[in-house]
């Protein structure tokens, strides 16, 4: 009995140890952080990462206790990953981690490959009851300390206990509506000399650009900005060398303007640039960056129901192309096999037409199918830069495409919203 139980136990290890061997040979060839490799993920909720000073009526020296909920792979040995913070949206007044578009993004990137965290940061409701320029800039540096020391927390841990095992060459941060504007001001508000007047005076009472909400003495150095429907005070600040952004914006947004304009809620009237000055601003230095337009939607069409699941379907597969340069060395990318699972299908929803842009696009062959896996025929374009797909009469409804490479057999599979 006792052979025979050491055998399956020697025999259990072997099959354990080749389980592990193949999840940490997942790579960027492979599919990581371009598909879903991972089917579960490990959610780890309210880890402590710092707390700073949040006065209330009741009590002026009260402090606030800053967590966040952390993603990762279910099964997942590779010891460096890159990791995206993400912060909700909400005026700066209003809000939480649970934010579901944001617990969606953090399920998304988990599944393929990142680790994720969503965070905390202190919201200024003053700006309700007595709202002012002063304040609203207040609330802007409120959030990037606050996202800051989130940042300073995974440096801490990757240099002592390593428990959530993040590669801090590739961190990025980001957020909806007022987590994007505290992710870009972090990102490119980066000398004391670009404050605001307004709230320069107070800034070494607060912590300088740092701030004091935990983890001092460790970098808070991003690699990218993730900006849904964000933006800047002053383009002006972005300089020559600073990260790159992605960006997505609705061209009619009433809250945050896509591009130069003025913020208006709240009784405010700030000046402010969206994501389509962030672009023009980037283009000017020759900064890598990227802005997905949502024409004629509103302010966070990605969030809002009804339309939200098609519209952060789109969000979701622009960010995840775009980071995806800049997480897979290039030196181990296949020259000969594209990675068509990065596939950029825009604009999702379709109204007349979808371009499915592709390197070479006549070594691909396409198959256009309803859920039930009918094959639905539509006009298409072989164009110099990929395959246009045509409306034509296709009724409403999700739709399968299917791009496989003709030599290496590459498969790559979207959904595609005909509205």
């Amino acid at each position: 009995m006792n052979v025979l139980l050491r055998a399956f136990v020697f025999f259990l290890l072997i099959i354990i140890s080749l389980f592990e061997r193949v999840h940490a040979q997942i790579t960027c060839e492979e599919g990581r952080y371009q598909q879903v490799v991972f089917s579960e993920f490990v959610r780890t909720n309210g880890v402590l990462f710092g707390e700073n000073i949040q006065p209330t009526t009741a009590d002026p020296n009260n402090t606030q206790k800053l967590y966040f909920d952390f993603f990762e792979p279910k099964d997942d040995s590779l010891e460096a990953r890159p990791l995206i913070i993400l912060a909700f949206g909400g005026s700066f007044v209003f809000g939480s981690r649970q934010s579901p578009d944001i617990i969606d993004l953090c399920k998304r990137f988990a599944q393929m490959g990142y680790v994720t965290a969503s965070i905390d940061y202190r919201l200024t409701p003053d700006l309700i009851f007595n709202p002012s320029t002063k304040l609203a800039y207040e609330a802007v540096l409120k959030g990037t300390h606050d996202m800051r020391a989130a940042v300073r927390f995974f440096y801490q841990d990757a240099l002592n206990s390593n428990q959530f095992r993040v590669d801090t060459s590739k961190i990025f941060i980001g957020g909806v509506s007022a987590g994007a504007v505290a992710a870009v001001h972090l990102a490119y508000l980066d000398s004391v000399n670009e404050v605001p007047a307004l709230i320069a005076g107070d800034l070494p009472n607060v912590g300088g650009l740092e701030g004091l909400s935990g983890n001092l003495g460790y970098s808070s150095d991003v690699a990218g900005v993730i900006n849904l429907a964000g933006g800047i005070l002053d383009t002006a600040w972005i300089d020559s060398g600073n990260v790159p952004i992605v960006s997505a914006h609705g061209t009619e947004d009433d809250v945050i303007p896509y591009g130069a304009g003025t913020i208006s809620i709240l009784n405010l009237s700030v000046p402010f640039h969206g994501s389509a000055s962030i672009k023009v601003r980037m283009d000017s230095l020759g900064i890598t960056n990227d802005l997905y337009s949502f024409a004629g939607a509103g302010h966070v069409p990605f969030s809002q129901p009804p339309g939200d699941s098609a519209f952060r379907d789109t969000a979701f597969q622009f960010v995840r192309d775009f980071l995806i340069d800049m997480v897979c060395d290039p030196v181990n990318a296949s020259v000969d096999k594209p990675l068509i699972s990065s596939l950029r299908m825009y604009p999702n929803p379709m109204r007349e037409s979808v371009m499915l842009e592709l390197p070479s696009p006549h070594l691909f062959e396409l198959t256009f199918t309803d859920l039930s896996g009918r094959e639905v025929n539509t006009r298409v374009e072989y164009q110099a830069n990929g395959i246009r797909l045509w409306k034509g009469s296709l009724e409403s409804g999700l739709y399968l495409v299917r791009v496989k490479h003709k030599q290496n057999g590459s498969l790559y599979i979207g959904k595609l919203v005909v509205e």
